[in-house]
């Protein structure tokens, strides 16, 4: 079986993948599988174990970056979001490292968390972590983001 990059979505058999496939469609596609493919080795390339933190969750909110030396913000929307960071789709991405203050809006609630480009994907987004909340943003999150578990049937919030 032959494998394939794609951005968000690494290394997932070509017959899972068609143009203009999102990546939910793609993983579920895949389903299961993954676990078996985590631990195997293609052409020299291994799978590593998953590094996240924290749960990430496919939610579509709406962010407004503010990148340093401009007075223009972009206005965009995420398609992950986590405890430490987001990620947004931007057809010209920043570069990695650029520092942003992202403010986000989860359920008419804003959420202020200053952080840096830690991935980019040309023509398709980038990813930023979160590196501090102002006052108290990050509880907001985290409050935000258990509500999904708990709503989701889950007996206790995931936090990793």
């Amino acid at each position: 079986m032959r494998y394939i990059t794609a951005p968000l979505c690494p290394y997932l058999p070509i017959s899972a993948y068609s143009a203009g496939s999102s990546c939910d469609a793609l993983w579920e596609a895949v389903g299961d599988g993954m676990d078996e493919l985590k631990s195997q080795s293609f052409d020299g390339i291994t799978l590593s174990p998953e590094r996240r933190r924290f749960m990430r969750y496919s939610i579509r909110a709406q962010v407004e970056l503010h990148v340093a030396d401009s007075d223009v913000p972009l206005r965009l929307e995420t398609t992950d979001l986590s405890r430490n960071g987001c990620y947004v789709e931007n057809n010209m991405p920043l570069s990695i490292g650029t520092k942003v203050e992202a403010k986000l809006w989860l359920e008419g609630v804003r959420i202020v968390a200053r952080g840096r480009v830690v991935t980019s994907h040309p023509q398709y987004g980038n990813c930023i972590m979160f590196l501090d909340y102002d006052a108290d943003g990050e509880q907001r999150l985290r409050a935000f983001l258990d509500a999904i578990d708990l709503q989701a049937g889950e007996d206790t919030p995931r936090s990793q």
